[in-house]
Formats: structure tokens, sequence, C-alpha cells
């Protein structure tokens, strides 16, 4: 098995006597242990007659097995030793999975090898779980991926399993003549979890001698059948549902124009990887490219390019084409510039160059792969051990073996018109259908044969060219001997101007990342002030997006995002060329020529996004209110929205101008430079900004000093049927005690919860208690979405069942719960983009000493179950506490006016600042 030179883990592939495929890895870089098990089944095998079946099948295996039959036990087991679990179920696979900590991995192996061996499919939880697949159904109703899924399924043949619904509800999922549902999903499984089927990868600090007998150990009883899975002889397509156009109605408000082609299946192909070859040309971003023709004329924000559903045996390679206003009148021609460019790639198109420069990309990628989770590595490989032979379980992803342009020029035959579909996706489109599920508005008519035979004859446009080669590739990178250094040092400090450093000695990676935070007071100054700069951020990053798409090709990222006091520009991958890219960003970004047409372009998106925030979940537009409600720099998006209605171009221009007259700049670079490089990057942003640098221009993120010892409730009027409510307690104090007992009650509340509340009570999908900070204050928030309960009910819920929990008298397995919990602080950083980050997380809350996590794990090293439930008795339930902010989402304005007794109520975020100070 071929695995990078830059991955330290031992791998082992073998298969068991009953035919199961298995990959352990030993990884002793870790303190974690995780498994994965994918079995090829999935909602393409449902039963015409009782759809969402795998879907179901999937719920039920955890609901107790015969060696381990309460239902909650298997998750009271993860959850109590540090670990996670969950699973999904695609179209032709379904994937389980877990970590945990590594000393546990045998009796989590156990536990979830029964799943697959003797699960218990109970009639006593049947009904149960109906209701929450049904609730999980409802919950993605206006989901606008979901609802195009939907019509997508509609329009396709009828005879090919994709036509299937996916997920389930009441409706399919229930006993019919002849047959019980519990008997269904029995039958499902014996007839589809067999070890043939399934792929297993473990990976832990244990030795791979050890991990093999575990798996040997409790995964061989798995049932056997050796009878192979019929493939799928349907095509997805039939000649009608092809060179078409299909317009859909959105719930939420976008214009999008989608190209799609309709392929084979790419298993057979993937060491040649043709579809990535004609996605580098279709979706490059560069001059002369179908993007930059398009901006040009402002008929289009964005395209991406090779995505689409895909499966055994099809493809769709979608162009999928953010439009503007004025581009949806263009649609046509935006058509004829895809198939111009076409033209161009099958006459010029198909080079060594590209496909070199492709490869070249590709290895580097592999040879220097950072190290990432165990989870995550289990549940690739247990994917790619479905698609790929052993030698490429883990190469598979980026082989690409030698350039074929008889298979490129093979698939590029396929993108003509009349093996096309074309979806318009915007509001007020006229539509005679409805999708069945999801209720999503539609209509298809045939593309006319004119058109059809224009875009078949179409000649090349002049202006599309494709693109030089990449300058900014490096093939044999230069790593440079590790400096001794235990932590960043400041390198570089002056007026306005701190530059931090560290080499990287851990990695001996190729690699690099620079951050730079621009603090503004101006940035801070007024609502409008932050969605200016919103903007400014939005404007900025198309500018200089074309210039630098090779750059972003060849493995070097920027990305630019604003922050609570200013805007930070962070740049990542191959170290080498980075300063060349950095001294492009900071031109660019004291340069403020705008012209007047991307400025009004730019802000109506701004505020038609903002103004779409009403058509988010329930419990996520409530916490979208808790952000704004306590932090001041961070408005709400309806108060951004308003405030930038009105923002002229001058208006803005002087506001850009004011904004970087006065800075102060906090920077930091890891990675692949020596010192004197590193102090070159420190120079070249002295450079560029000294004109501003001001060490007065600092700007500290503001909370607000909450503290209510009468209930506090925010009531919000939505149009969702779904209830919702969180509960907020915000803590007075952000000592590291503080904040261990918050982390602690969260995690030993959370399992209870979730299994009260949902499993049991089945208030809804959507529900959690979680540690969230605010500007570095801790805080619990619990929260609930629910179908049918009404939101104030909702409350009462949560804090009925922080009242029991407070009366217990120890906590269960508390020990080993809160050594997981050191384990993860403990945890090795991965990879330099880890540990780069957390540098970076500690020099923006000036933790200049790089020790907060030290602090807070002593904090937690001390703490008692005593303790923690005595701050949950005492912060979140006795009677002299601080009340919780209470945020509940209602029907309609007349509840929301209608005020709950004994509590303080605000409707308006900006009344609720004027009653509490704010504090740093």
């Amino acid at each position: 098995m071929k695995s990078s030179p830059n991955d330290p883990r031992q791998y082992h592939s073998f298969v068991l006597d009953n035919g199961l495929r298995v990959v352990v890895v030993e990884n002793d870089q870790t303190t974690r242990a995780a498994a994965s098990l994918v079995v090829n089944t999935g909602h393409f095998d449902d039963p015409d007659d009782a759809q969402g079946m795998a879907h179901f099948l999937e719920h039920m295996l955890f609901l107790g097995t015969k060696s381990f039959p309460d239902s909650g036990e298997y998750q009271q087991f993860i959850t109590q030793h540090n670990g996670s679990n969950n699973a999904w179920t695609g179209t032709e696979h379904t994937c389980f999975y877990f970590d945990i900590d590594q000393q546990y991995l045998e009796p989590a192996l156990h536990r979830f090898s029964r799943f697959f061996c003797e699960p218990e499919l109970s009639r006593q939880y049947i009904e149960s779980e109906r209701n929450n697949v049904d609730a999980e159904f409802k919950l993605k109703l206006k989901e606008d991926l979901r609802r195009i899924y939907d019509v997508h399924k509609e329009t396709v043949n009828p005879a090919h399993p994709f036509r299937k619904f996916s997920v389930g509800n009441l409706e399919t999922l229930r006993d019919k003549p002849g047959f019980t549902l519990q008997q269904a999903v029995a039958d499902f499984y014996h007839q589809h979890y067999h070890a043939q089927l399934m792929t297993l990868a473990v990976e832990s600090p244990h030795p791979v001698a050890v991990s093999e007998s575990w798996t040997k150990k409790y995964f061989t009883d798995i049932a056997s059948n050796s009878k192979l899975k019929p493939v799928i002889a349907e095509p997805l397509y039939l000649p009608e549902h092809l060179a078409l156009t299909l317009s859909i109605t959105p719930h939420q408000l976008q214009h999008k124009l989608v190209i799609s082609f309709a392929l084979p299946g790419l298993d057979p192909f993937y060491e040649n990887k043709p579809v990535s070859y004609l996605s580098y040309l279709l979706g490059h971003e560069g001059p002369g490219s179908i993007l930059s023709y398009l901006k040009k004329r402002n008929w289009a924000l964005s395209l991406t390019s090779g995505g689409g559903v895909n499966g055994s045996n099809f493809k769709d390679f979608n162009i999928s084409i953010r439009l503007t206003e004025k581009g949806i009148k263009y649609q046509h021609e935006i058509i004829d510039v895809l198939f111009s460019y076409l033209q161009l790639m099958r006459s010029d198109g198909i080079r060594q160059l590209y496909f070199d420069e492709k490869r070249a990309l590709s290895e580097f990628a592999f040879r220097y792969k950072e190290l990432n989770k165990p989870l995550d590595n289990v549940n690739q490989l247990a994917i790619n051990m479905q698609h790929y032979p052993p030698a490429d379980y883990i190469y598979g992803d980026y082989k690409m073996q030698a350039f074929n342009p008889g298979l490129l020029n093979r698939f590029l035959d396929f993108f003509t018109p009349d093996n096309m579909r074309v979806q318009e996706i915007r509001p007020g489109l006229e539509c005679d259908q409805v999708s069945r599920w999801y209720q999503t508005p539609y209509s298809t008519k045939a593309l006319p044969k004119a058109l059809l035979n224009r875009w078949e004859n179409i000649a090349s446009f002049d202006e599309l060219t494709l693109p030089p080669a990449n300058p900014y590739i490096v093939r044999d990178p230069q790593i440079y001997p590790g400096e001794s250094m235990s932590q960043p040092d400041c390198i570089y400090e002056t007026s306005g101007l701190k530059f931090w450093f560290k080499q990287d000695q851990s990695f001996r990676s190729p690699k690099g990342q620079i951050y730079i935070s621009l603090e503004s007071p101006m940035a801070t100054k007024s609502a409008r002030n932050i969605a200016m700069m919103r903007l400014f951020v939005e404007l900025f990053s198309e500018s200089v997006q074309e210039q630098n798409y090779q750059a972003e090709l060849a493995g070097i990222h920027y990305q630019v995002y604003a922050h609570q006091g200013g805007i930070t520009i962070h740049i990542s991958g191959i170290s080498e060329k980075q300063p060349l890219l950095l001294d492009n960003l900071l031109m660019a970004i004291c340069d403020h020529s705008l012209a007047t047409e991307r400025f009004q372009l730019f802000k109506k998106q701004l505020i038609q996004g903002w103004r779409n925030h009403h058509l988010n979940k329930p419990v996520s537009q409530l916490f979208a209110y808790l952000n704004a409600l306590l932090k001041p720099h961070s408005p709400h998006s309806t108060d951004l929205a308003n405030n930038l209605q009105h923002a002229g171009l001058d208006e803005f221009k002087a506001f850009c101008a004011s904004l970087f007259s006065t800075i102060n700049v906090e920077a930091f670079a890891y990675g692949n430079w020596p010192a004197d490089q590193a102090l070159q990057l420190a120079k070249a942003i002295e450079s560029h900004l000294s004109h501003a640098l001001n060490d007065n221009a600092q700007v500290k993120p503001l909370v607000t000093n909450y503290s209510e010892t009468t209930p506090v409730g925010f009531p919000v009027a939505m149009a969702d049927s779904d209830h919702a409510c969180v509960l907020y307690f915000a803590l007075a104090d952000k000592a590291f005690s503080t904040k261990a007992l918050a982390i602690m009650a969260s995690q030993v509340l959370a399992p209870d919860y979730f299994h009260q509340l949902r499993t049991e009570k089945q208030l809804g999908y959507l529900l959690g208690i979680n540690y969230l900070t605010m500007n570095q204050y801790p805080g619990l928030a619990c929260y609930v979405q629910s179908p049918h309960m009404p939101s104030v009910q909702l409350g009462d819920e949560i804090m009925e069942f922080l009242q029991k929990f407070s009366e217990k008298k120890a906590i269960a397995g508390w020990e080993k719960l809160k050594q997981g919990v050191l384990n993860q602080l403990d945890e090795k950083d991965s990879g330099p983009r880890v540990k780069g980050q957390r540098y970076w997380h500690s020099i923006s809350n000036h933790d200049y000493h790089f020790n907060n996590r030290t602090l807070l794990r002593n904090e937690i090293a001390r703490l008692s179950d005593q303790q923690v439930l005595t701050f949950i008795k005492t912060q979140l339930t006795s009677a002299a506490r601080c009340k919780p902010l209470v945020l509940t989402s209602h029907s309609s304005v007349d509840d929301v006016n209608s005020d709950p007794p004994e509590q303080i109520v605000y409707r308006e975020i900006e009344h609720f600042h004027q009653q509490y100070p704010y504090k740093y």
C-alpha cells in the first residue's frame, strides 16, 4: 500500500475469512483511536414500497444489540470516554464511525462490531425512530440543496435507483398489509449487511498486530455472502432527459445557472483522472478564461467546475455559475462562451503541459500530505477501500499515471449540446410542476433545435485563451534546516507593528503560513462602518482573484476576512513563492480604485445575502441574534443590510481611505523559512504600510456585560413552522478556573441531554449543549428546535432537565471523562496548518507566553465531580444565579408581543445594548 513519504503511520491491509476487507493503522503520534465501517448499501437499494429503508436501518443499528441491549449504552460508552460517533447514508454506501481515547478502543470495537452481527432491531424503538427520521426530513424541507436534489430525482430515468426518495418519512416507513416495518428492516439488514460488501479501517497508537487481532476477534462473525451485488444497468438519463432546461424556484434568494453534462462512472479511470484534467481548464479563473470573460461583462460573480452527482455508472459534470441580475438576461450567450471554450479545448487544449502541471500538483499534495486526525483518516480510508485496489487505498485519490490524449478526447466528446442539461435557479420563474417530497416548484422544457445547432457549430472567441504555463508551481522545494525555537518569537517590532515568527521544526514540510491582522478604529466606529468593511473585503477579494489565480492553483492559498477589529490576510501552502503573493496583496490593499458598477453589484449581493438570514433554520437564527446581543462589534445581518443600503460610492471610498490611514498590525509567520527570510517578510509589511502604522490603533473586542437576576427574554418572529429555543448562561469572568468548570459541565450534561430530550422525549432532531465563548468570556448554550412543541415550553423542558441533573450526588465515570478532556488538550498538533492556527489564536488573544492551553489543562486536572455539580447548581439552576438569556422563535408578531410573566423582554438589539454596559 503506497503511503505518503510525509506520513509516519504504519498501514496493514488484510481480508478476514468472511470476506471483510480491513486496514489497521498504527499511529504513535496520537492518543486517540478511531474506526470506520462502510457497507456498499445505500438508498439505491431501498425497496420501492419502503423508500428511506437504508437510512432507517442506519438509525436502528444504534439502538441496542444482543450483547448490549440498552439503547443508550453505546452512545454513553463512547461519550464517557471522550469520544464521538455518527453515521450517514448515501446513494450506494452507508458509513458508521467513532473515535475515542485509545485505551478504550477494544471495548469500543466490541460494541461497534455488534451493529453488524447481532442488532436488536427492537419493535420498542421502531415508532420513535420513525418519528426521528421524519423529524430529520422535515428539518431540511427548506434547504435548497435538498429541494433541487428532489427535482433532479424526478427528472431522470424512472428505472434508475437514483429516482428513489432517500431520507424516508412517516409515509414511506410504516407497517403495510402483509408485513410490519420491523420485519421489513430486519429483512433489509439480512439481505444487504454482509461482510463482502463491507470495508473497515481502524487507527490507534496500538501495534498493528494488536489491532489486527481485535478486528479478527470481533468482526469475523459478520455474516458472509459471496453473492455479487448486481451492477446498475439502467442509464441515469434517457434521451428525453437531456438537451433540456430545468427551471427551479429556490427557497433562498439566489441566481444560478448550472450546465451539466452526462458522463459515465469514473472508477475505471481513476489512474488518469480525465475529469480532473478537464475541470482544470474549464474552471480556470485567470485571464482568457470563461469566468474572466463573464466578469468583464458583469454577467457572473463566480464559476465552479467539475462537481455534480456521481455513482457506479454515472457522473454529472457541472459548470455552476453564480449570475448577476444582468447575467440572467444573457444565459444563452453565457452558454455560447462555454461551447466556444470547448472548441478551443478540442483544437489545442489536450496538452502534455497541463497534464504535467496537474500531476505535479497532485504529487506534491501527496508527498507533503499533512497528518489528519485518526477519525478523518479512517473515514477516508474506508470509503477509498470501496473504490480502489489495496495498493491504492491511500494513493488512489492522487494518482495520475500517464498522459492519455485519447481518453481525454473521449471524455471531451461528452461535452455536446445534446448531452447537456441546463438548470436555471432563481426566484420568479414560471413553473408548472411541484416535486413530491420537498414541494419545489419547477418546470422542464426541451432546448430548441436552433439553439442546439448554434452551440454545436459555434466558433472560438478571440478573447478566450488557454492558460499559460503556471510560474508558481514548485517541483523540487528546498526545506531549510530548523533553528532552535520552542515557541514563536517577536523578531521585529516598531510603532504599530509586531511580527512574530517560528520556523517549523516538527514536520519538515515545504509549507508555511502568514497571518496579518490589520486593526483600525474606523472599522468599528459604527455599524455602518462595519458593514462597509465587510463590503471592502468582498470587493478586495474579487479584485485580486484573477491576478493571483495561478498561485492559488499551485497550492499557495490566500484568504481575506473581516474580524471584530478590522481585517485579516492569511496566506498558506508552499512557502517558496509566498513572499511574491504577499507583495501583490499588500500593494492591492493600498489601492482603493474601484469601478462604480462593481461597487453597486457587490453592495447589492451583500445586502441580499444579509436579508436572506430569515430563511435559515430557526435555531441558527437565534444564535445569530445571541452573537449580536453579546458582541457589539458583530451586528446582526439585518442591521448590516440597513446600514449599507444608503452608503454611496463616494462615502465608501472615503471610508476605505480612512480605514487604512491609521492601523495597528500584528503578523505571524510559521513554516519553512529561515529567520533572515522571515525578517524580510516583516520588512515588506512595514514598507507597504509604514504611512499608517500606529500603536494607538488597536481595537479591543467588546462584550456586553450581561448580568441579570430576573429572567430575560428575546423573542423573534419567524415564518418557519418549527419552534426553537436557546438558553445562554453567560459567566461573569474569564478566569481559567471558570472556563474549566464550564467545559466540564458541558461534557457531563451533553449525553444525558441528548438522550432524554431527543431519544426519550423526542422534542426534536436538532438539539444540544455547547460550551460557547463570547470574546474569551465563557458560557453555556442549551438549544432545541422542535416541529411540535412551542418555544416557551422548550425553555421549560431545558430548565427541568438542568434542575433534575443538578440533584445528582455524583457523576458516573467522572475520572474517565475528565481524563478524556485532558487527553484532548494534550493531543499533538497533527500538521503545520493546525500548529500555525494554534499559535495565531494565541497571538490574536494576546497570549504571548503561549501557555493558555496549559493553564486551562491544569485547572481541569484539579476539578472534582462535586465542584462541577456545585457549578451546575449555583450557576445554572439556583434561584440566586444570573439568569440565562432566553431566545425564542415565534410564528407571529402577536406571539412576540405577548410578554411571558416574570420576564424582562427585549425586542430590539439596540435596547438591549442600552441597558447593559460593555466590557473587555
